[in-house]
């Protein structure tokens, strides 16, 4: 709820900018700003790729692969 929270206020906060901001330079900005929000979208991407192995519940992961070989020898 937080998340969506902030991200909703960041919404607005960008809109109240760009409205803030000359006609004559709006399309610009807003133009910019897609590029700023795809690019840091591409770099997390990226991040996320070259990441290593994720750690996060790995003792879960551990007792499902041990359960799925006890399930495959009841075959």
């Amino acid at each position: 709820m937080t998340l969506l929270c902030a991200f909703f206020g960041l919404i607005t906060l960008l809109i109240l900018l760009i409205w803030s901001i000359n006609p004559v330079y709006r399309l610009f900005i807003l133009g910019m700003i897609t590029i700023v929000f795809l690019g840091l979208s591409i770099l997390g991407i990226l991040w996320i790729i070259k990441k290593p192995q994720s750690t996060l519940l790995i003792h879960t992961q551990n007792q499902l692969e041990i359960d799925k070989i006890f399930l495959e020898g009841d075959k």
